[in-house]
């Protein structure tokens, strides 16, 4: 199955459905008609899992500005780029989780792929910043299931390397 979404063809032949999740369109049937929330790019439904996609295409002004900025979890330090960027990436995967709850559509593993355009760097800084912020596997015993199985954050360049991506499919930038 085959699908271009904001300017990435992604080709994943064992998915059942491929498409937009985001969907602005009022006549489309993924369409959700809730404004107040945030949700991701794409969704691949598998047999065994459901992927989620989000893109972001930063500016070089943007990505060069984030890689000078410090740490931001100093006591003092102002806003970030990064910590904008991670709390949305991080409110989207909560809202689509709601999205697919209220649809009654969580029930198997979820893979959440960041796709970014950034050095691998600042990749890394944004995977640790989200790992703080979205409980990966089971972080406690009284939970029954995790809430994601797997965190991927990376560039497109770097899709095609990814051992678990090379077998789901290909992502092609425009």
């Amino acid at each position: 199955m085959t699908a271009t979404v904001d300017g990435y063809i992604f080709d994943f032949p064992g998915a059942k459905e491929l498409y937009k999740f985001d969907e602005t369109d009022n006549q489309s049937p993924h369409y959700h008609g809730v404004s107040v929330m945030k949700s991701v790019d794409v969704m691949a439904i598998f047999s065994k899992f459901d992927m989620w996609i989000e893109i972001k295409d930063y500016q070089d002004e943007e990505i060069q500005r984030m890689q000078k900025e410090g740490d931001q979890r100093k006591k003092g330090d102002t806003y970030h780029l990064k910590t904008w960027l991670r709390n949305n990436l991080v409110r989207k995967y909560r809202d689509t989780f709601l999205y697919r709850y209220a649809e009654n559509k969580i029930g198997k593993p979820i893979i959440y792929v960041c796709l970014l355009n950034f050095d691998p760097i600042l990749l890394s800084y944004i995977r640790q910043e989200l790992i703080r912020n979205i409980p990966c596997g089971i972080p406690t015993n009284r939970w029954n299931r995790s809430l994601i199985e797997r965190l991927i954050v990376l560039d497109e360049k770097a899709w095609g390397r990814n051992e678990v991506l090379q077998q789901i499919g290909t992502c092609t930038k425009i």
